[in-house]
């Protein structure tokens, strides 16, 4: 039973170690019970710096004092998914995280820790940003052009204006954006080429 039990573990640990997604687990008191490859490399912590250690003394999480998911799921049971937090790396760089937060049970349904799966969205947070960056200066771009510019999906709604437009139609762009039929598209009509 000792092999099974051992091969069963080793087998576990690869699971844990090739998964993309950083992973740690906790036991009821908060301390980090496992550490995956993924959760070093986001972190900047090697697993043996963090293990029995209490989480929120390692990752510093923007939540760990007044909305802690990890203590939630601890207390309730409840699974937590696809939520933003803020943690510290090692060097103490704020990285920002998608999460989800998941009891561990025993057979017997008893709750012994939880576990929590994160990916580093620094760089999708990044490329956001730039495209947010690009969008304002076509914005800027289309401003100051003196004609009316309006774009419409294939519902005919409005995904953009510029203020030239805004002007001439007589609405503010928030009340515009998504609208159908204040702007007929002009279709051909039969017997008309």
């Amino acid at each position: 039973m000792k092999i099974k039990d051992e091969i069963t573990k080793e087998f576990l640990d690869d699971i844990l170690a090739s998964m993309q997604g950083g992973l740690f687990t906790i036991d009821k008191d908060a301390r980090i019970t496992s550490f995956n490859r993924a959760a070093e490399k986001i972190t900047g912590f090697k697993k043996e710096e963090v293990l029995n250690k209490k989480c929120y003394t390692v990752l510093r999480s923007n939540l760990c004092k007044d909305k802690c998911r990890l203590k939630r799921t601890l207390e309730t049971g409840e699974s937590m998914f696809n939520y933003e937090a803020i943690i510290l790396n090692k060097s103490g760089e704020q990285i920002p995280v998608n999460v989800t937060t998941s009891a561990l049970r025993t057979d017997n349904n008893e709750i012994i820790g939880a576990l929590e799966i994160f990916r580093d969205l620094t760089e999708r947070k990044r490329l956001w940003e730039r495209l947010r960056e690009e969008r304002d200066k076509a914005q800027q771009y289309l401003n100051v052009a003196r004609v009316m510019i309006v774009a419409l999906n294939l519902e005919g709604r409005v995904t953009l204006i510029n203020k030239m437009g805004c002007e001439v139609l007589g609405y503010k762009k928030k009340r515009l954006l998504g609208k159908t039929g204040l702007i007929s598209a002009s279709r051909p009509r039969p017997g008309i080429k």
